[in-house]
């Protein structure tokens, strides 16, 4: 419980105002002093798919829009294609 109270003191010199815990003392001290509690099983659940992320190619490069590409990369991977025809 010693452990409970001084989380609870950091979150208060913090300015926290939500601690996010299932533990029950600390709910308790939190409560009572002010700072809104939310159980663990309360939050949302993460989406089941890894949504899309932009700017990236399928083998995992970033593209920045002011670099130049790279050469001998095809059209398809974000680039041009070498001199050569490749």
């Amino acid at each position: 419980m010693k452990f409970d109270r001084q989380i609870v003191a950091i979150a208060l010199v913090n300015g926290v105002q939500t601690i996010y815990s299932s533990d029950e003392d600390i709910a308790k001290y939190a409560k009572a002093r002010g700072i809104a509690v939310t159980k663990l099983w309360e939050l949302a659940l993460p989406p089941a798919e890894q949504p899309s992320l932009p700017n990236m190619q399928p083998e995992g490069r970033v593209v920045r829009s002011d670099a130049a590409p790279e050469p001998g990369l095809s059209e398809a991977a974000g680039g041009e294609n070498d001199e050569d025809g490749e």
